[in-house]
C-alpha cells in the first residue's frame, strides 16, 4: 500500500513540474479576437514557420456574459467568442525579434 501511494506521490509531482516547464517554454506573443486580427496571427505564424522559428496558434473558446443585472439574474449570455494565440518557443524569441 505505501509502494502505490508513493508511485501515485511522485507521478502526481512529475505532472506538476511537467505542466510548469511546459508553461515557461512557450511565449505568448499575440492574441486576437476579431476576424483582422486573427488574420495577422496567422500570417505572423506562416512567416514564423518558413522562417525556422518554433511557434504554435492555440485557440481558446470564451463565454461573454452580460453585463446588466437582468442578464445576471436570468443567466443569459451574449454568446461566445474565439481568442487565437501565437506562442513561441522562448529559445526562438530572440530569432524572432530579429526578422
Amino acid at each position: 500500500m505505501t509502494t502505490t501511494l508513493t508511485v501515485i506521490v511522485i507521478l502526481i509531482a512529475l505532472f506538476i513540474v511537467w505542466t510548469i516547464y511546459s508553461k515557461m517554454t512557450w511565449k505568448q506573443i499575440m492574441v486576437g479576437s476579431d476576424p483582422i486580427s486573427q488574420e495577422q496571427i496567422r500570417k505572423k505564424y506562416d512567416q514564423f514557420q518558413t522562417s525556422g522559428i518554433r511557434s504554435k496558434l492555440k485557440t481558446e473558446a470564451r463565454m461573454e456574459s452580460a453585463q446588466t443585472a437582468d442578464g445576471l439574474v436570468s443567466g443569459q449570455s451574449h454568446g461566445s467568442s474565439t481568442l487565437l494565440k501565437l506562442v513561441v518557443h522562448r529559445k526562438d524569441v530572440e530569432k524572432m525579434n530579429a526578422l
